[in-house]
């Protein structure tokens, strides 16, 4: 159970039952009252499109929320609170579809993240530009409790094969960083975030066993 009071048995009925229905009321509930806590009512009234401006980080720095140098993502606006809290509700594995700088979605999730689960977290990410993907690692290395890895498979195109590979590999960066107490961190360069039909039979699956 997590500090939002949301646990697997009752959020992750095997049908859409009054309970499950309960529990996501709940959790919308828990999402919109994070979120508001990061503005002040006159951050609330105009941060809701904009990039990070003066005026929104300002108005909207509450609760320790990390700023953004040159993303679209970021405190300033409803997307960014939204993914920062939501990385809070006790997330374990968290894909991030593009990496961008680092200091935009990545930022707000893996600062979520650290603050939810420290060591047991992962976030893993994708960047096709290989200078903006070394530029994430870079921005994300700077941050205290994370261990940054960047890894390439030489295409943009993840192909099952692949992400049964990233699989492996996260579970194994995974165990290395909570030896050593850290979150850990994953920029898959030169690629990109696609929907892979996987073979017959046979499902992709990026599920990592936290035990």
């Amino acid at each position: 159970e997590d500090r939002f009071g949301f646990n697997k048995k009752s959020c992750c009925a095997s049908s859409i039952d009054h309970r499950h229905q309960s529990c996501l009321a709940s959790l919308r509930t828990s999402l919109l009252h994070c979120m508001n806590s990061v503005c002040d009512n006159a951050g609330r009234e105009v941060c809701s499109l904009s990039v990070e401006t003066p005026f929104c980080a300002k108005h909207c720095s509450s609760s320790g929320i990390p700023a953004s140098r040159s993303s679209v993502v970021t405190r300033s606006n409803a997307l960014g609170r939204a993914l920062w809290c939501l990385a809070q509700f006790k997330l374990t594995m968290v894909l991030d579809a593009v990496a961008g700088n680092g200091d935009g979605s990545l930022n707000l999730l893996s600062d979520g993240l650290l603050r939810s689960q420290g060591s047991k977290g992962l976030i893993a990410s994708f960047e096709v530009n290989s200078k903006t993907a070394h530029d994430s690692v870079s921005f994300l290395s700077s941050k205290p409790g994370i261990d940054v890895t960047s890894l390439s498979f030489g295409s943009a195109e993840m192909t099952f094969a692949h992400m049964r590979d990233v699989t492996k590999l996260l579970r194994r960066l995974r165990f290395k960083a909570v030896r050593r107490g850290r979150l850990a961190a994953v920029v898959l360069a030169e690629s990109i975030a696609l929907s892979v039909e996987a073979p017959r039979n046979s499902r992709i699956s990026l599920d990592v066993d936290w035990r």
